[in-house]
């Protein structure tokens, strides 16, 4: 997010920026940043008024969260979500070799690391803090992963 100062400015517009320095993303044009791959990025945040006010930050990007692989993506489905305690992987195609399941938080500590060979699954994520985790799923040329929401209702 950016605050644009004084609060009462007539220009509130902000443009924002993404400089992919070693790992990618996307930011839309109300700075929602969508992360493909892996490394580090410079999000900037510029101001248009006659100021050009320019902020920014580097972030390491631990987790993708959108997918290169979209066949691989829609080859899962991590269910209900949001959720108010547990989750369930189910996964269409599954080999003997398994899939590696990896659930961290959004500073990208990992919470659980399992590796799974059943075609569906359950978790509890509610003893974790926070409400935003993200799913990733491995299989051996691959990975995806989708956020999920922890409720309260």
């Amino acid at each position: 997010t950016a605050t644009v100062m004084p609060s009462d400015a007539t220009n509130q517009n902000i443009e924002w920026i993404i400089e992919n320095l070693t790992g990618k993303a996307n930011i839309d044009e109300n700075g929602i940043l969508t992360t493909t791959s892996p490394g580090i990025i410079k999000v900037v945040a510029k101001a248009k008024d006659e100021s050009k006010f320019i902020s920014q930050k580097e972030y390491n990007i631990v987790i993708s969260v959108g997918s290169q692989n979209e066949n691989f993506l829609s080859s899962y489905k991590i269910f209900p979500n949001p959720t108010q305690d547990k989750i369930q992987l189910q996964i269409d195609k599954i080999t003997s070799a398994g899939v590696i399941l990896v659930i961290t938080n959004t500073l990208g500590q990992i919470l659980t690391q399992e590796r799974v060979y059943e075609s569906l699954t359950e978790w509890s994520i509610a003893q974790f803090s926070g409400n935003i985790f993200f799913v990733t799923v491995i299989d051996q040329k691959r990975s995806a992963t989708k956020q999920i929401i922890l409720s309260s209702e």
